[in-house]
């Protein structure tokens, strides 16, 4: 059995900027925030540890302004948590 290699992981797939990085990086697999939770360290450091890419590239964001400032401990967690918990890992 041939296990394939994954290069480049996308997080965050689905959004603007994870959609036109599928396009740029066609080889790379896609990870939606319905598939990976990036507010969720255990889920981040699961997903990495178990599909071992090569690059990680985080595209998830929460950039609805007037929802950060509605909810400033959900955009501290998407923006500010989450890319360390892509860093640990």
């Amino acid at each position: 059995m041939v296990v394939e290699e994954i290069k480049t992981l996308i997080l965050g797939a689905n959004g603007m900027l994870g959609t036109d990085l599928q396009k740029a990086f066609p080889e790379a697999m896609p990870l939606s925030h319905h598939e990976v939770d990036i507010t969720d360290r255990a889920q981040v450091l699961r997903a990495i540890k178990e599909l071992k890419p090569a690059t990680v590239i985080n595209a998830a964001a929460y950039t609805n302004v007037d929802g950060c400032e509605d909810e400033p401990e959900l955009a501290y967690d998407v923006n500010g948590r989450a890319p360390g918990y892509v860093a640990l890992s």
